[in-house]
This record gives structure tokens, C-alpha cells and sequence, in this order.
């Protein structure tokens, strides 16, 4: 979910990565789409699902798909052979991120490789879906030094308004959440450095981003009570964001279902959520009310399509430029730690 500000109203957009992985994968965003607040996905191109996403994409116009950019754990598009070196004898690239990464940077014959295989992954997102108005990497690898600089080259190219930064405040998220402090801590030194530098480079081509990323320290551990809570949090942290796996988003109950849609757009009590003869509401889980009663803060859900195109949603700047940070909520990383 991300989150811009246009004077008090907060524009909130959610976002499922993983697209196309699975059938079970684009049933879980589907219905996250049709019943829930879910405005935005990613798709992986390669992917086993990938057509019948593509297919859905056209059938729910409203649903903004971008392209989740995949060059580790997972398929590649282009011929093995054309690639060699790159993906193994099956097409497929490390499943180490360590290994990749490393790979990556010191592997200059690679580069030229890594550039082609992620314009055709761009080619055949446009060829599925007809338009891409943003991007962001499989376990966030579109902001390793040497993607990074392909994926801006090429988003400019291709005029893409939008890449995710996957920035967190780390301490925010502690407090909130304190299981895992170690692997959260030393994720939040090797990201921010990592966005610092993506950041810059965006904001030298007018690429645009939301504020904060909230969520990537979370991954498998996304619960109704931290997203409840992080959005209580809208008028501290501004534009925020949440960009849910499809493997979290049947977690979400019917209850936080309720009070997100209705703090987008309060309103009486249907008669049919009404219980016993003096006719209350009813209740959920006490962390669910308390988004009840957010309603009151004009939050609106949103789209990267219509923000990423506002002034509501600037071209990336440092936090100190921006008045402070860049709320983004990211709860888009599997379980095993993919996203």
C-alpha cells in the first residue's frame, strides 16, 4: 500500500506483487481486488500464470499492473542460450540472492545480459498488458547498484513514471513488531543504502516513488494488528504504502476488510451489519475498531496509475528535501522471504 498526501486527505494504495506466479496466486489478488481495496499488482512475465493474469488484467481495467522485474528466484524470458552464463541449462537464474547479487556486480559480462533480459521482461509486459506505469524487483533486486542502472536507463526510455523504493523505518517497525530485530536491522543498513542511491538516480530522470516502504521487514509476518497500526500512523509518517504477496492476502480478515473500507468511505450502518435488538454494529477485533474509527482522517485508496501522474506524488528527492520521508508500506515479500 502506498500513501500520498493531498492536503488532509491521505491517498493509500495497495499493491500485490507476484502476479502470474500461480493460479492460486492471481485467485487471491483477483478477489483482493473485487472485494477489498487492492488497486495495484505486479506481474512476473515468466511465470507459470502469467497469460490467464494477463487475462484478468483486461478484464478488471481498474486493477493497475505493473511489472514485477524478476532476475533472481525465478524464471527468465529470453533463450538460455542468449543468456548464457546468466540462468542455467533450464532458464533459470540463482535462487541465492547473496550469490546473485555478487555475481551481478563483480560479472561485467554479464551486464550486457542483465540489460537485454530486462527490456524484453518490459516488451512483454506491454505486449500482455498494453501499458506499464510501474516497476519494482522480485525480492526487491531492482535496487541492486548494477539493475538499478538498467532499470532506469530503460524506464526512462520507456517513459515508466513509477519505481518502488523499498525504504522502512526501521525503528518505527521494531515498535510495532520486535520479533526478528537482528535480520531487521541488518536489512534496514543494506536497503537504505541501497535506496540513497536509487533515489538519487531517480530523481536525476524525474522517476517518481512514494515516501516510506513499510512492510519488508515483515515478510511472512504481516498481520491485521501491524497494518492496522501503521496506518494509524498516516498523519506522523505522510505517504505511506502496503504491496501485499499473494500469500498474505487470505490473511486478511473480513473485519479489516470492513473498517478499511470503512474509513475510504464512511457511512451509515448497513442493517445488515447490525446485531441484536438495540440494533450495534458489529464488532471486530479491538485493533480493527480502533480503523474504525480512523474514518474521521479522510484516508482515499488510490493507484500508483493516478498518483505516480499527480503532483501529489513527486519525482524521488532525498527525505530532507521532502520535508521529512517517504511513506511507502511494502508487504509485498513472501514468507521464505520472496516478494
Amino acid at each position: 500500500m502506498s500513501l500520498a498526501i493531498t492536503a488532509t486527505v491521505f491517498a493509500v494504495i495497495f499493491t500485490a506483487d507476484d502476479f502470474g506466479a500461480s493460479p492460486e496466486a492471481n485467485a487471491g489478488i483477483l478477489r483482493a481486488h473485487r472485494e477489498g481495496v487492492l488497486r495495484g499488482a505486479s506481474l512476473m512475465v515468466a511465470a507459470p500464470a502469467r497469460d490467464a493474469a494477463a487475462a484478468a488484467a483486461r478484464e478488471y481495467p481498474e486493477l493497475d499492473v505493473g511489472l514485477h522485474l524478476v532476475v533472481c528466484q525465478g524464471q527468465a524470458l529470453l533463450d538460455p542460450l542468449r543468456i548464457e552464463g546468466l540462468v542455467d541449462v533450464a532458464g533459470r537464474f540463482v535462487d541465492s540472492p547473496v550469490r546473485g547479487g555478487m555475481r551481478y556486480f563483480f560479472n561485467r559480462g554479464l551486464r550486457s545480459k542483465l540489460a537485454d533480459e530486462c527490456r524484453a521482461q518490459i516488451e512483454m509486459h506491454l505486449q500482455l498488458v498494453g501499458y506499464l506505469n510501474h516497476i519494482d524487483g522480485h525480492l526487491n533486486f531492482h535496487v541492486h547498484p548494477v539493475i538499478c542502472d538498467i532499470l532506469l536507463e530503460l524506464a526512462a526510455e520507456y517513459r515508466v513514471p513509477y519505481i518502488r523504493i523499498p525504504r522502512e523505518p526501521v525503528f518505527t517497525t521494531l515498535a510495532l513488531a520486535r520479533d526478528n530485530m537482528a535480520r531487521k536491522l541488518v536489512e534496514a543498513v543494506i536497503f537504505r543504502a541501497l535506496s540513497h542511491r536509487t533515489r538519487r538516480r531517480m530523481a536525476e530522470r524525474g522517476i517518481k516513488s512514494t515516501n516510506w516502504l513499510f512492510g519488508l521487514h515483515q515478510s511472512g509476518n504481516l498481520t491485521e494488528r501491524y497494518i492496522v497500526d501503521v496506518i494509524a500512523r498516516l498523519s506522523r509518517f505522510g505517504p505511506l504504502g502496503f504491496s501485499l504477496n499473494h500469500r498474505q492476502l487470505d490473511g486478511i480478515s473480513p473485519h479489516l476488510r470492513r473498517a478499511l473500507s470503512a474509513a475510504a468511505h464512511p457511512r451509515h450502518p448497513d442493517p445488515r451489519e447490525m446485531d441484536g435488538q438495540r440494533q450495534q454494529p458489529r464488532r471486530g477485533p479491538t485493533h480493527v475498531r480502533r480503523l474504525d474509527r480512523s474514518a474521521r482522517a479522510r484516508v482515499a485508496w488510490s493507484d500508483v496509475r493516478s498518483r505516480a501522474r499527480s503532483r501529489t506524488l513527486d519525482a524521488a528527492r532525498s527525505p530532507s528535501e521532502h520535508g521529512g520521508g517517504w511513506p511507502l508500506l511494502d508487504t509485498s515479500r513472501s514468507p521464505s522471504g520472496s516478494s
